[in-house]
């Protein structure tokens, strides 16, 4: 059942008082199999979760059988985990499916070190169980600062 409110409101000018009816916008709910989060949110949450260091958190948004178990994914010299912090720049769909999705990300990159880097990345994303899963990952451009 939808719900129906009935707003009054009364014109400044004249005192009339008009009543409008509004219906609930949830019939405007489209049944699809496309998942609720967009593909750059999941993009955005990975990277805010590697910069904040919630390791495991970020790897349950991956299916990339190149970067291997969570223990190497984790890895604090060659993976994610020599990371300190990441500044996002930018995030961009650059194409979208219901199965598939392409998205470009620029951040910036501390590492434990110290040492600073900025990527421009483009990461694929698939559609797993009715999530996005980031299922590769290419460097487009890296510079050292």
């Amino acid at each position: 059942k939808e719900k129906e409110e009935t707003k009054t409101s009364t014109d400044s000018e004249t005192g009339e008082t008009t009543e409008n009816k509004d219906q609930n916008s949830s019939s405007s709910s489209i049944t699809s199999s496309s998942p609720k989060v967009k593909p750059e949110a999941v993009v955005d949450k990975f990277l805010n979760r590697i910069g904040n260091q919630s390791l495991r958190s970020a790897y349950e948004l991956v299916d990339n059988p190149n970067w291997g178990s969570y223990d190497k994914f984790s890895n604090p010299n060659t993976g994610f985990g020599a990371v300190k912090s990441v500044e996002v720049k930018n995030i961009s769909v650059k194409s979208s499916s219901d199965k598939a999705a392409s998205v470009n990300a620029v951040y910036q990159i501390v590492d434990k070190e110290g040492k600073s880097i900025m990527l421009n990345v483009s990461y694929g994303l698939k559609q797993v169980d009715d999530s996005w899963k980031i299922s590769s990952y290419k460097v487009n451009s890296s510079e050292k600062k």
